[in-house]
């Protein structure tokens, strides 16, 4: 089993060099209360917090017990910047694609290219 690849891959896991083709500048960072050493748990800390946001609204949910799950109530402290970044992503969305006629989250597809050494690929994207 030490050979095979790993169940679940966040983006900022993968190791490879390329260009960016495009991005956008929001001008603000979430700010870290405390410095971390793992951005892929950071980063996965805040896609769950997007997608609990995506499902009710801001105010309905417990960021901070989210966040504690995650074992970084020290880095990420500021939740008002969690969800200005929510509202930004939106606002830049909609700005760039118009208003979203439906969300889906987590849509399941299968990987036609067989990648992994012939074994078929099921993946969740959101």
């Amino acid at each position: 089993f030490k050979n095979l690849e790993p169940r679940f891959v966040s983006p900022s896991g993968v190791k490879a060099k390329g260009r960016i083709s495009s991005h956008h500048d929001f001008g603000q960072r979430i700010p870290f209360g405390n410095p971390t050493s793992d951005m892929a748990v950071v980063g996965n800390c805040i896609h769950q917090i997007f997608a609990r946001i995506e499902e009710n609204s801001a105010n309905k949910i417990d960021m901070k017990a989210i966040i504690g799950s995650y074992g970084l109530s020290a880095v990420l402290t500021d939740t008002k910047s969690i969800v200005q970044a929510w509202n930004n992503l939106c606002g830049y969305l909609t700005t760039a694609f118009g208003a979203a006629v439906k969300t889906y989250h987590e849509r399941p597809f299968r990987l036609e290219k067989l990648a992994f050494g012939g074994v078929p690929v099921f993946v969740l994207l959101d």
